[in-house]
């Protein structure tokens, strides 16, 4: 089901080999990531809230621009879940409409289970999502 609902948003996952492997043997469980109130239930809850923080769009610099973006802890969840479940808003949605990220999402954790490095950053953000929970 969750391979479903994310690729209405990017047809190009094509497995969640990826999740599956970090969910198999690390510190956030199968149990822990889809139970009620778990933390796929936190992450989505985190990502519905784009349009609360980023009015505007998602505001970046242009490449030799001197000068600092900052975003507060709810700012920084909404976008990291958005870019976790695959649903960072198009193009259009970050400052200027000009193309300014490689990727905007998880793609590559997700599905890639054969590369340990990947693996272990994917159970990082399952951490910080768990660790972080709802917002309040």
């Amino acid at each position: 089901m969750l391979l479903k609902r994310i690729q209405e948003y990017e047809p190009r996952v094509a497995s969640v080999n990826g999740l599956r492997v970090a969910l198999q043997s690390g510190p956030v469980t199968h149990d822990d990531f889809f139970r009620p109130s778990g933390v796929l239930h936190n992450t989505i809850v985190r990502a519905k809230q784009f349009n609360q923080y980023f009015e505007k769009g998602i505001p970046v610099l242009a490449q030799g621009e001197h000068r600092g973006v900052a975003l507060n802890q709810g700012q920084t969840a909404c976008l990291v879940a958005n870019m976790f479940l695959c649903t960072v808003p198009s193009e259009r949605s970050i400052s200027g409409g000009r193309r300014v990220m490689n990727e905007q999402n998880f793609l590559q954790l997700l599905c890639d289970g054969d590369y340990p490095q990947e693996t272990a950053k994917l159970r990082c953000f399952l951490v910080y999502f768990r660790d972080l929970g709802l917002p309040s």
